[in-house]
């Protein structure tokens, strides 16, 4: 970082009434303390509503911040919030923040203070969950969480779905495609590695995550995302089929020796499924036994195999569904080619101006 900055804090969201006013709140909250600690010049923090049904613009009108409301006859999707975002702001730091995320204030100033050379093009920091953790999918996710903590104050990333750029480097990737129904974040991390961007990550904690407030997440709401970001990748390696190193970063990612594992593994289970609905279907109770035997079979084999309970062995099924919903999300993203960003429409948006600041 060579000086004062100016910062457009993007925040998008899609009714998210119970989590909105908390995040812009700390939005607004980092961009003050950044402004009195001198590392901002100018600052502003932007809701972006994808056509809410609920109060989220209602709660939001109540704070200093500029909102845009795209139309509900518009594309929508978190990646068309980002895009819109970028359209309708000229900072040359951009702060990417969901609307069901809540920033830790303080991690911001440290976010800044990592810019110190020219190849560096973003940066993020430690994600927290806010499960309560009484599903086991809920007790997964906040693992996996915790396994993303770097050992090292600050590390290489892959990716950054919640993180500070540098405008030019997102302009010198090619910016945001905004038909991407998810995964813009990776699309967007993945260019511009291949520019010779890096991405960094802190080991300090950036903000929460919420998932399900006031509630525990569930198979098929973690499913659901699953889905969304594994579609978006398939849309985004049909945009880059003219780019070979794009291309097989995404094979790497879906076509390698532990993803057919996965895939074997997932129709392996369907098949089990499928037949053991036949024989309830044809009332075989001899076919029904023999089947349920031997799925009592393999999860005791797996439990010894690994040195793990029963229970945690019968969690490990969840990859099933896992792996068929990824891969079934990405082939249908790769055969539904998104449209141009410069298809996206422009005019008749609201976009009051925020209070001075």
């Amino acid at each position: 970082m060579t000086g004062p900055i100016s910062l457009a804090v993007i925040v998008i969201a899609r009714n998210e009434e119970k989590t909105i006013h908390d995040s812009l709140a700390s939005c607004l909250e980092a961009v003050s303390l950044a402004r009195n600690s001198g590392l901002l010049e100018r600052g502003e923090v932007v809701l972006v509503d994808s056509a809410s049904a609920d109060r989220t613009r209602e709660i939001s009108s109540h704070l200093p911040v500029r909102i845009i409301a795209i139309p509900p006859t518009w594309p929508l999707s978190s990646a068309a919030g980002r895009f819109v975002g970028l359209r309708s702001t000229d900072s040359n730091y951009v702060l990417f923040v969901d609307g069901d995320f809540v920033l830790n204030p303080p991690w911001l100033c440290s976010a800044i203070r990592a810019f110190d050379s020219p190849s560096i093009a973003a940066v993020c920091g430690v994600d927290q969950e806010s499960l309560k953790g009484e599903s086991a999918i809920s007790r997964y996710v906040d693992e996996l969480s915790r396994r993303m903590v770097p050992d090292a104050d600050l590390v290489d990333t892959q990716a950054i779905p919640v993180g500070l750029y540098r405008r030019d480097w997102i302009e010198r990737a090619g910016g945001i495609q905004p038909f991407l129904k998810g995964a813009e974040d990776r699309d967007l991390a993945l260019r511009i590695r291949m520019k010779g961007g890096r991405l960094l990550k802190t080991r300090e904690v950036m903000g929460t995550h919420y998932w399900s407030p006031g509630a525990d997440l569930d198979l098929v709401e973690y499913l659901r995302s699953v889905a969304h970001w594994s579609y978006g990748e398939g849309q985004a390696a049909r945009l880059a089929n003219d780019d070979p190193r794009i291309r097989e970063a995404y094979v790497k990612r879906y076509a390698n020796a532990r993803q057919l594992a996965q895939l074997l593994l997932g129709f392996a289970g369907l098949g089990w499924g499928c037949t053991v609905g036949l024989a309830i279907a044809l009332g075989s109770p001899p076919l029904l036994i023999l089947c349920l035997g031997g799925g009592i079979g393999a999860v005791v084999a797996t439990a010894m195999g690994r040195r793990e309970s029963i229970t945690e062995s019968i969690f490990r099924l969840h990859q099933v569904p896992y792996v068929l919903v990824r891969q079934g999300g990405f082939l249908l993203g790769l055969i539904n080619r998104p449209r141009p960003a410069t298809d996206y429409p422009r005019a008749g948006i609201d976009t009051p101006r925020s209070p001075a600041r």
